[in-house]
């Protein structure tokens, strides 16, 4: 019989070894700069599961209290950090927000939420398998 204490989580409580396992294919961080390294394996990922990859990073690098603000990157951020042009990371964000894997926060960015880790890793399994071989 389950015990009503095992359903309690801490809901801003980070999966570290789901979201290693999602980034270790794409990416590297860099531990001074904090800034993400791609891996051979990011050049051939579509530009919507690069945004996806670089939102979960910045996750990634909050949780090791590396040198990052805040969890959210906005548009701006994630061109420059990432390279995509501004023209192509806006329709991403669009269509990851419709697939729930992402979330908006008024005035600061775009964000994953822990809510949608299951759906993240669902949504990059097809690009991490191929990655993988």
């Amino acid at each position: 019989m389950v015990g009503l204490e095992d359903l309690v989580v801490d809901a801003r409580e980070l999966d570290r070894e789901l979201v290693g396992t999602l980034l270790r294919p794409y990416l590297r961080i860099d531990r001074a700069s904090g800034e993400v390294i791609p891996l051979p394996a990011w050049d051939d990922a579509p530009t919507e599961v690069r945004v996806l990859l670089y939102l979960l990073a910045r996750r990634a690098m909050r949780a090791l209290d590396l040198p990052i603000g805040r969890d959210a990157a906005a548009p701006v951020e994630i061109e420059r950090a990432t390279g995509i042009p501004g023209g192509s990371v806006r329709p991403a964000l669009k269509r990851l927000l419709k697939a729930r894997t992402i979330a908006k926060q008024d005035g600061i960015g775009y964000i994953v939420p822990n809510y949608a880790m299951s759906r993240v890793r669902e949504y990059l399994r097809p690009w991490t398998t191929q990655a993988l071989r």
